[in-house]
């Protein structure tokens, strides 16, 4: 496991054992896709080996960057009883960033509870 710290928020990495991706647990806050991949760099990686992306909760410190995460084609999964949470996320995240990259919900792959 790899893992970096930024803004206070910890984002961790699995290494797949079948291929060269990564499963990003965590997602970061928004607008800060140039800091994130910069920090992925400090642990020896790099934003293109992220394959799959999945979040502990949908606040905006761990999944603002999850709309970005989608438009670069990473596959994130979503438990089915976070789906509402995205919503609330968003609307606090829009308030302050007209620049943010909203989450298209029909990408997300859904994860049964």
């Amino acid at each position: 496991m790899l893992y970096f710290r930024y803004h206070s928020t910890h984002c961790f990495f699995l290494k797949s054992s079948i291929s060269e991706g990564l499963l990003a647990v965590d997602a970061g806050w928004p607008g800060t896709l140039y800091e994130y991949a910069r920090s992925m760099k400090t642990i020896g990686c790099n934003l293109e080996k992220i394959t799959w992306a999945m979040v502990t909760h949908f606040h905006m410190d761990h999944a603002g960057l999850i709309g970005e995460f989608i438009q670069r084609g990473i596959k994130c999964f979503i438990f089915e009883n976070q789906i509402e949470a995205t919503d609330a996320m968003e609307k606090m995240i829009e308030k302050n960033d007209k620049t943010y990259i909203r989450i298209e919900k029909e990408m997300l792959q859904v994860i049964l509870t």
